[in-house]
């Protein structure tokens, strides 16, 4: 169980229950220590608001979803204003970083990274589903210049990943630890878009952000460190 109180004058209270076959999960609200002893009686005009109660199947938390008494789907987040950014964006060097759980098993590899609208020249983090590796590609001028990865995860756990590119000069950083480089290649051009796919529009990202971040320089060891370090 937890309590969070909030800036605003509520408090966030939440519990979590391990799920069986049988058996139920109460999780009630109330002015007493337990259920029958009251140790608060109000004054005839207090009142306890009780607003968003959201109950969980996974062991995550979704966005909440108005619904109305109605069914209603979460649709896919989608990035907006993520375009012609060449003039923030480095394409001579510098860090694509991304704080992600890949989530659930999918049939295809998810990406998340910048580009110039095609795969010929990108900068990418994403999964090989076949053998649940963590794979990056700098592409420039339609070749690969760089594949790193990190084999063998668990891809349903959480990772800080920055990938660092500069010409003769990659990285590939996981949760603090540098667990790939490359010494030979040029970097990409025209990079003018962060995308949530793998540069062109395919194997778009499916899982959770908390966090995307792109430098215009390539950082030091002890910088990309800090920055993966969980």
């Amino acid at each position: 169980t937890s309590i969070e109180s909030l800036s605003n004058g509520w408090i966030r209270v939440s519990a979590t229950k391990q799920a069986n076959t049988s058996g139920s999960f109460n999780f009630c609200f109330g002015t007493s220590d337990n259920n029958t002893t009251t140790i608060y009686t109000g004054t005839g005009v207090s009142v306890v608001d009780v607003w968003g109660a959201q109950l969980e199947e996974l062991s995550y938390p979704t966005s909440y979803i108005p619904t109305s008494g109605t069914t209603a789907t979460r649709i896919a987040d989608a990035v907006t204003g993520a375009t012609g950014l060449g003039s923030v964006i480095g394409s001579s060097e510098g860090v694509m970083y991304a704080d992600v759980n890949f989530g659930q098993q999918y049939t295809s590899s998810r990406y998340v990274g910048i580009s110039d609208g095609t795969t010929s020249n990108r900068v990418i983090i994403g999964n090989s589903l076949s053998s649940n590796t963590i794979t990056t590609f700098v592409s420039g001028g339609g070749s690969t210049q760089a594949q790193l990865n990190l084999g063998s995860q668990d891809l349903s756990s959480r990772f800080k990943i920055a990938l660092k590119y500069s010409v003769n000069d990659f990285a590939l950083w996981v949760n603090g630890v540098e667990v790939d480089t490359d010494v030979l290649g040029t970097s990409p051009i025209g990079l003018n878009s962060l995308r949530l796919d793998e540069g062109g529009g395919a194997n778009v990202f499916y899982g959770r952000i908390r966090e995307v971040k792109v430098y215009d320089t390539a950082l030091t060891d002890a910088e990309l460190q800090t920055l993966t370090t969980l």
